[in-house]
């Protein structure tokens, strides 16, 4: 026969007791959730308010977390070097360069580093040039921010996303960019352009007469239909033509 001690609560009455897992900010977490390490991200954009929004919409996902911001493609690179990300949400359009040529060199930095270009660019040829660069993900600004994370969620397992409304840069048949309408002269004098260079500092450079010079200028901006060197600039960085120097 057993006994219990008086005052005491046999065990096969006690309340099994509720177990939780501990979650980034040190509560408990929901019942299922993992305990994986969070993907730590890199935000490059240079809108700092854009940048703002984007840490508060991932501060409230438990396996996700920022661990930098950057402006430029030079603030990008030491930033991802001092804090290794797992990461980078990446802006085309940045004060110093392309952020499609901005790819190799993160990676480079940071083997191994998973990108989604996040970007107001929704044509054909940027995502065709991003994924050619070796980005993970390409999801454009007007997105929701359910798709933003999504994508970092795919990229960050292994995956490949593209937004459903872009072009696929695998199709066979893809509608060709103006940009693929330039000859390889055509691409150089478009980058000293939009380098800011005068018809004369193109004409040494390359060579040739200011005269060639001014019918490459005229094909240039019939082509791409630019009406100012403004235009030109905007597509010289979008083709990755400029670099990230």
């Amino acid at each position: 026969m057993r006994h219990t001690v008086p005052g005491r609560v046999p065990a096969a009455a006690r309340p099994t007791p509720r177990r939780y897992r501990v979650g980034r900010a040190g509560g408990p977490t929901r019942p299922g959730m993992s305990m994986t390490a969070p993907t730590r991200i890199l935000l490059v954009d240079d809108h700092a308010i854009l940048r703002r929004g984007m840490t508060l919409l991932i501060a409230r996902e438990p396996d996700l977390e920022v661990v930098a911001e950057a402006g430029t493609i030079a603030d990008a690179l030491a930033e991802a070097g001092r804090t290794s990300p797992d990461l980078a949400i990446l802006d085309i359009h940045l004060p110093d360069g392309s952020g499609i040529a901005a790819i190799g060199p993160l990676r480079e930095r940071v083997p191994g580093i998973r990108i989604v270009v996040l970007s107001m660019y929704d044509d054909f040829e940027h995502v065709r040039r991003a994924f050619a660069e070796g980005a993970d993900g390409y999801v454009v600004k007007a997105s929701t921010q359910d798709e933003l994370l999504d994508a970092v969620r795919t990229a960050s397992a292994g995956g490949i996303y593209r937004d459903p409304a872009l072009p696929n840069p695998s199709g066979q048949h893809p509608v060709r960019s103006p940009i693929d309408t330039l000859s390889p002269r055509e691409l150089e004098v478009l980058r000293l352009l939009a380098l800011g260079n005068t018809n004369h500092e193109i004409a040494d450079e390359l060579v040739v007469s200011v005269k060639t010079v001014e019918t490459h200028r005229a094909h240039i901006m019939s082509k791409l239909k630019a009406d100012s060197r403004a235009v030109l600039v905007q597509h010289a960085l979008g083709a990755g033509l400029l670099g990230p120097d």
